[in-house]
């Protein structure tokens, strides 16, 4: 790969160093600080739960630590077979614990992330366009309804 001297954008010139190609990592060309995908340019999105594709647009936010290089290598955590994840998890359960935050080390994971993003779905959104706490939606006939059918269409 030839070296190139200068700006990037703004006339970089060839020199004459060569670099092996073997020798180098490639990285992802743009460090964003927020990634807002449209949902309709990534159809197997919707493949795995069967879902058509939608009439309206839909846009979701990915973390930025999901981009990966290219060629990079996407490694699965050890896992002791229960689900968790080991000392250096209980570690940092510790830490937050000690910092006087919630934070206990799950066997049922996948579960509780699922029920977190039910919420997000469903409550966090009602919340926020009503201005109502949570007992307030739970309480209030309307919005409960409201939260259980939007529920029940998310586990479809």
């Amino acid at each position: 790969m030839r070296v190139y001297e200068g700006d990037l954008f703004a006339g970089a010139l060839p020199s004459d160093t060569m670099l092996p190609l073997a020798h180098l990592q490639m990285l992802a060309p743009e460090l964003p600080g927020k990634i807002i995908a449209h949902w309709n340019n990534f159809h197997t999105l919707g493949e795995k739960p069967c879902l058509s594709e939608p009439a309206e647009p839909i846009y979701l936010i990915k973390a930025t630590n999901s981009l990966l290089a290219p060629y990079g290598v996407i490694c699965k955590l050890a896992c002791d077979g229960k689900g968790v994840f080991g000392e250096r998890v209980t570690r940092i359960s510790d830490c937050f614990t000690r910092a006087g935050f919630k934070a206990p080390v799950l066997d049922r994971i996948r579960f509780e992330i699922g029920l977190r993003r039910w919420g997000n779905l469903t409550l966090d959104l009602i919340s926020s366009l009503a201005h109502s706490t949570l007992a307030d939606i739970c309480q209030y006939p309307p919005s409960c309804e409201l939260a259980a059918s939007m529920m029940r269409e998310y586990r479809r």
